[in-house]
């Protein structure tokens, strides 16, 4: 039973961390892109 408990937070720990991983990443790349648009369309 514990291990099951166990097993069970370090899988949500892991979601969590690789769910926060994925939105900072996402953020970077939403930015990178808008920065690019920008760019292209100065000129």
């Amino acid at each position: 039973m514990m291990a099951n408990l166990e097993l069970g937070l370090i899988s949500l720990l892991f979601i969590g961390l690789t769910g926060a991983l994925g939105i900072m990443a996402g953020k970077m790349l939403f930015r990178l892109l808008v920065g690019l648009y920008e760019e292209i369309h100065q000129y």
